[in-house]
């Protein structure tokens, strides 16, 4: 095969969680390589110290943002999401999120649409926070159910080649019962079901009929976040594509990178046929500028100190 680029190509990255510094390297690169559309794959807000900085940098820089559950604490409130947020003592962390959002920002994550659809390489490709859509199911059917079936320790070998059957759960009849049940009528009026309510009005990869959403099989390949760390779970219709999280590394991730990915498309020079080559970029970004924001606004036992792997010299201030 003889690859002839067209020249289209999309960026996309997930999880920022609010980490100014590898989102701006990362879109300093895209620009340097000409890269127009851009892609967040949500979890734009929470946890790390720049929340409001962050949305500011994705509203001046044209990036197309999906909603991700952070976005979801802040525009459907806490009710939806109790059994996770108030079990596991989270609340605090999204007051705290709230707290660093003016109203300008709170309107603008509010606008963010819960799915994109997309051609390149003559594929249809989704995009999504997650493929169970966390607004509605983010307990049976999680990102902790998903990681259970995984091989934490990188041997290459999986636990479970089934793992994917869970997203077939997305736009199932038991669904979109279930959304119509707890989205309309007066089960609509509790505070609980508001995700219900949003995922009736605003169905993930909607179909124009209320609470329906498309099947993920529809897709050649969907590229979702969510889950922190690289996944590849192919499966017979669908290539799921989950991304390692902006600036959070796992495994044997370099922790001094920003990551997010290139699609670009070409045409066989021979067959007349089109696809698309999936590229992680890796990009150096001021690490030691974040931890030292991170350990005066969040302190050294911080969930993002956690995530963004920071040593015990880095939390003692000893900086690599």
């Amino acid at each position: 095969m003889t690859k002839i680029y067209t020249g289209k190509k999309i960026a996309m990255f997930t999880d920022a969680h609010g980490l100014l510094e590898p989102v701006e390297a990362a879109l300093d690169d895209m620009k340097k390589r000409g890269i127009t559309d851009i892609y967040s794959l949500g979890d734009n807000i929470g946890d790390g110290p720049d929340s409001l900085a962050v949305i500011r940098l994705l509203q001046n820089s044209g990036v197309k943002n999906i909603a991700g559950n952070a976005e979801e604490y802040i525009t459907l409130g806490l009710k939806p999401f109790a059994s996770y947020i108030f079990k596991n003592d989270r609340y605090k962390s999204v007051l705290k999120t709230r707290s660093q959002l003016d109203e300008d920002a709170i309107r603008f994550i509010a606008t963010f649409p819960h799915s994109y659809e997309l051609v390149i390489g003559g594929k249809k490709i989704g995009l999504c926070h997650f493929g169970n859509d966390v607004r509605i199911d983010f307990n049976e059917r999680s990102t902790w159910s998903y990681q259970r079936h995984f091989d934490f320790s990188a041997t290459g070998k999986r636990y479970d080649s089934d793992a994917s059957k869970q997203f077939e759960y997305t736009a199932s009849p038991e669904q979109i019962e279930k959304i119509k049940e707890l989205g309309t009528g007066k089960s609509a009026l509790s505070s609980e079901n508001r995700g219900f309510v949003s995922a009736y009005k605003d169905p993930m990869f909607p179909t124009g009929v209320p609470g329906v959403g498309k099947k993920l099989e529809v897709f050649a390949d969907v590229f979702q976040g969510h889950v922190h760390f690289k996944l590849e779970d192919p499966t017979k219709n669908t290539n799921f594509h989950t991304l390692r999280a902006i600036g959070i590394a796992y495994r044997k991730d370099p922790i001094n990178t920003a990551s997010y990915v290139i699609l670009s498309e070409y045409v066989d020079s021979e067959t007349g046929e089109k696809g698309f080559d999936t590229e992680e970029i890796l990009v150096e970004f001021d690490r030691e500028k974040m931890v030292s924001k991170i350990l005066k606004i969040n302190g050294p036992n911080s969930r993002i100190a956690a995530f963004t792997s920071m040593s015990d010299d880095e939390k003692k201030g000893k900086l690599r």
